[in-house]
C-alpha cells in the first residue's frame, strides 16, 4: 500500500511539475512575443528613413500596385526567388525597377529626400532644393540649373570682389548638394539593411517558436502583409531557386504562416456570413 501511495504521489508530483513547466514556458513565450512586438515598432522607424514608405512610393510610381495579388493566393508555393519574380514581372519591369533605384535617378532621390528625417538646417535646405528638381532632367543638369538660378537671383551690379565671393559660395553649395545626394543614398542603404536584418531577427523568434506568434498575430499581421508587398521584389532578387542558402527565410516563412492563417480564418468567416445571408433570404421568402 505504501508503495502505491508513494507511486501515486510521485505521479501527481510529476504531473504538477509538468503543468507548471508548460505554464511557465507558455508565459515566457507570450512575454517574448510582446517584447518582440515592441521592438517591431522601432525596427520600422529607423534613424533616418521609414523604409517601407520609400518602397511603397517606388511601387506606386512604377505602377506596380496591382501586380502583387499572387502573394495572397497560392501562399504555400511561394518561394521568394528570382525565378518566381520573373513569373509575375516581365524582364523589362524588373530592369525598370533596378534602374529606378539609383542615386542618379532624380525621381528616386526626390522620394528619398521626401522620406528622410533631416537633422540640421543644411539638410533641410538641400531637401527643399531637391523637392524642386525636374524629374525629366538628369541630376547634373538640375544641380547646374540650381547654381545658375542662385547666381541670377543676386544683384548684377556687384563689385568684382563680391562676384568672386559669390562664385565661391555657389561652387560650395553645388559641391555640398552633390555630396548630400550621395550621402542620402548611402544612408538609405544603411537603413534598408538595418530594417531587413532586424525583421529577420524578429521573425526568427516567431518561426522557431521561441515567441508565441499567435499572441501578436491580430495586431501585427496586416502591417506585416503590407511590408511583404513593399519588400517582395528586393527579397526575391537576392534569392536563387537553385541555391540552398537563401536570404531572409524567416521573414518569408513568417509571412506564409500568417497569410495561411489569415486565409483560413477569412474563408471560415465568409462561409458563416454566406450561410447567414442564405438563411435570412429564406426567412424573407417565407414572410
Amino acid at each position: 500500500m505504501e508503495l502505491i501511495v508513494a507511486g501515486v504521489s510521485a505521479l501527481v508530483g510529476f504531473l504538477i511539475s509538468h503543468i507548471y513547466y508548460n505554464h511557465e514556458k507558455n508565459r515566457n513565450k507570450h512575454e517574448k512575443a510582446i517584447e518582440v512586438a515592441k521592438e517591431f515598432e522601432t525596427i520600422l522607424n529607423s534613424d533616418h528613413f521609414i523604409v517601407q514608405s520609400v518602397f511603397s512610393e517606388i511601387i506606386e510610381t512604377l505602377e506596380f500596385e496591382d501586380k502583387f495579388t499572387f502573394l495572397q493566393n497560392d501562399v504555400a508555393a511561394l518561394s521568394f526567388t528570382k525565378q518566381e519574380l520573373y513569373t509575375y514581372f516581365s524582364e523589362n519591369e524588373v530592369e525598370k525597377y533596378k534602374n529606378f533605384n539609383k542615386y542618379t535617378n532624380v525621381t528616386f532621390i526626390k522620394i528619398l529626400s521626401k522620406h528622410y528625417t533631416e537633422t540640421n538646417s543644411d539638410e533641410r535646405f538641400f531637401a527643399s532644393v531637391i523637392s524642386q528638381f525636374d524629374s525629366s532632367k538628369t541630376l547634373d543638369v538640375n544641380i547646374k540649373e540650381f547654381k545658375d538660378n542662385l547666381k541670377n537671383s543676386k544683384e548684377t551690379d556687384q563689385s568684382d570682389e563680391s562676384n568672386k565671393e559669390l562664385f565661391k559660395i555657389q561652387m560650395k553649395i553645388q559641391t555640398d548638394l552633390r555630396i548630400y545626394v550621395i550621402n542620402l543614398f548611402k544612408k538609405f542603404n544603411v537603413s534598408y539593411n538595418h530594417v531587413f536584418n532586424k525583421l529577420e531577427w524578429m521573425s526568427m523568434y516567431f518561426v522557431t517558436g521561441v515567441a508565441d506568434s499567435d499572441a501578436v498575430y491580430k495586431s501585427l499581421h496586416q502591417v506585416y502583409f503590407v511590408l511583404m508587398k513593399c519588400f517582395y521584389i528586393e527579397i526575391a532578387m537576392k534569392n536563387d531557386k537553385e541555391v540552398y542558402d537563401r536570404y531572409f527565410t524567416n521573414i518569408t516563412n513568417l509571412y506564409k504562416i500568417w497569410r495561411l492563417k489569415y486565409n483560413k480564418e477569412k474563408a471560415s468567416f465568409d462561409e458563416i456570413a454566406n450561410n447567414a445571408e442564405r438563411a435570412h433570404s429564406k426567412i424573407k421568402k417565407r414572410v
